[in-house]
């Protein structure tokens, strides 16, 4: 569970927060990569995560991050820079997710920034009750990402391959997480 401690350190939130975060409130229209990537470059990652982090918008963002598509994975390398702890591991994992929808778009537009070990760690174990079904999730992963055939992405493809079957071999191992 987060901690939501902003509106302790840092009193009300800044008019221009109010403005860009205001559309993820429940019946508003919701919030644009254009708008966030504006806000992110006038305020600064590390302002703009610890408030989405804190409010409502981060599991917003996350969402549309797993969908793939571009210009939310620009948003993603955005953020980077403004996430630590949760922040960065939950980005890192949607960017896996991501994968699964959008693999090629995900190392062009992500890995440089991000590199393989993060996004090609595996799907969220802690979102799997039963081996099979976590073994499936990475098998399908595995798959999208074989499945690309960009030369340009070839070592990209290789190095993300390699540590998702490493985590397919560590999960079906007899010392792995559901043994």
């Amino acid at each position: 569970m987060r901690w939501h401690s902003a509106s302790l350190r840092y009193g009300c939130v800044s008019v221009a927060a109010a403005l860009v975060l205001a559309p993820l409130a429940v019946g508003a229209a919701p919030i644009t990569p254009a708008a966030l990537l504006k806000d992110l470059e006038a305020r600064g990652p590390k302002v703009v995560v610890e408030e989405l982090w804190n409010g409502a918008g981060w599991d917003d963002v996350l969402w549309h991050v797993r969908s793939g598509d571009a210009e939310w994975l620009r948003v993603a390398v955005a953020l980077h820079a403004g996430t630590d702890a949760g922040s960065s591991e939950t980005l890192a994992l949607a960017l896996g997710d991501a994968l699964d929808r959008h693999a090629a778009a995900v190392l062009r537009i992500v890995a440089p920034t991000f590199g393989t070990g993060e996004i090609c760690a595996g799907p969220d174990i802690d979102h799997f009750v039963a081996r099979d079904a976590y073994v499936a999730a990475l098998d399908r992963r595995i798959s999208a990402v074989s499945a690309i055939g960009e030369a340009d992405l070839a070592a990209d493809r290789a190095s993300c391959l390699s540590s998702l079957k490493e985590v397919r071999a560590h999960i079906l191992s007899p010392d792995g997480p559901f043994s």
